[in-house]
């Protein structure tokens, strides 16, 4: 279980130093070089459609444990598949809002166009409330995340890439 904190937590600051870093700070002190606008580019995908891929994998992940191994869905995992369904559904059908004839859905139609960075915080923030959700529960926690080691390596190899990019970047001089 301490694993599996610690290697959240190191995934956790090593995220919030690429948002931090280079989405906000890279630009301005790095050269372009190839290798910073590749990292660039991908941190900016990353943030803009990845809750898209967790939103995705929570139901599968879901139906596949269910199917293959017969777990029984737990009250906190029917509820984190259940708000990134409705989240999905909503990603889907937001075109379709303007059509629709609702109020409701046309304000929320012109706020989300007027506001686009509301779109993906409010993504991210409904995939890490089905996560919170899932987790609650140590049994549902263990098989999503596993025991820790798998989580502690993800974390060490995504340590080694932000540091080796950061050096290839800045060009050999301190940043």
């Amino acid at each position: 279980m301490w694993l599996q904190l610690f290697s959240l937590g190191t995934l956790g600051i090593l995220t919030a130093y690429n948002y931090i870093f280079v989405l906000n700070f890279f630009d301005t002190l790095a050269p372009r070089g190839h290798v910073a606008s590749v990292w660039l580019n991908v941190s900016e995908f990353t943030w803009l459609y990845g809750w898209i891929v967790l939103g995705v994998y929570l139901p599968a992940w879901a139906y596949y444990g269910r199917k293959k191994y017969g777990y029984s869905l737990e009250a906190g995992v029917l509820v984190g598949v259940g708000f990134v369904v409705i989240l999905l559904i909503g990603t889907v059908a937001r075109p379709m809002f303007p059509r629709m004839g609702w109020t409701w859905a046309e304000r929320l139609g012109i706020s989300l166009d007027s506001h686009p960075e509301l779109g993906i915080v409010v993504g991210w923030a409904v995939v890490a409330l089905a996560l919170i959700s899932i987790c609650c529960n140590c049994e549902s926690r263990d098989r999503l995340l596993g025991r820790g080691k798998g989580l502690a390596l993800l974390a060490l190899a995504v340590l080694c890439i932000i540091l080796a990019l950061s050096l290839f970047a800045a060009g050999g001089r301190v940043v």
